[in-house]
């Protein structure tokens, strides 16, 4: 065979083989383009999942809690010192005081039997269904939300002893119960969160 055939014959080889070669490289480059798209689609449905889900459930309650707490914490306080002032006003005149304690006193005492109605058949049960979140959507959550909820519910476990009148209120004092043990919890919620939709709202990987 000559050269010449012999280089007619590559060239034919060459024209076969090149297409080919770029069909295949491009059916692998498609396919791994496509399987990375559906990778980050399946890590975006999840990450929506968790929002809508987890997070911003327990961030809703949480704000709600919030909000009713400072204001119930706000007219506390307004209406101890009001009664003070009124009291204040009378000081000295027996007779005045007690007619003042009969007359308004169960005004300002519906305030008292108000917040803890309120405390016993609102709040208590939101805590509770933050629990229940949580239990039913573990495999949503963030390990650093995890490690975070024994706090919750610690400090939900709490408040039912006492409503229930287990837990003498020295006691409560003594372990040092407040919401205060929860903050880690609530300040995780909303850094989970933010981290979640920023992923989302940019588009990130």
């Amino acid at each position: 065979m000559s050269v010449t055939n012999q280089i007619e014959i590559l060239k034919w080889g060459i024209s076969i083989a090149v297409p080919a070669i770029s069909g295949l490289l491009g059916v692998v480059v498609g396919a791994i383009l496509t399987a990375r798209r559906e990778n980050i689609k399946r890590k975006h449905d999840f990450i929506e999942k968790q929002l809508n889900d987890f997070y911003s459930p327990l961030l809703a309650i949480r704000k709600n809690l919030e909000v009713t707490g400072k204001l119930r914490l706000k007219i506390s306080n307004v209406a101890d010192n009001e009664w003070r002032r009124l009291c204040a006003e009378l000081e000295g005149r027996p007779e005045a005081l007690r007619n003042l304690s009969e007359t308004r006193g169960k005004a300002f005492k519906k305030i008292i039997d108000y917040d803890n109605a309120k405390l016993k058949n609102e709040d208590m049960p939101s805590y509770h269904k933050m629990i229940d979140i949580v239990q039913n959507n573990m495999w949503l959550a963030e390990p650093s939300t995890l490690e975070h909820f024994p706090e919750l519910i610690s400090f939900i476990d709490i408040w039912d002893r006492f409503i229930a009148e287990t837990l003498p209120g020295e006691v409560i004092n003594a372990i040092g119960h407040s919401e205060k043990t929860v903050y880690p919890f609530y300040d995780d919620l909303q850094k989970c969160h933010d981290k979640l939709r920023a992923i989302l709202s940019e588009g990130k990987k």
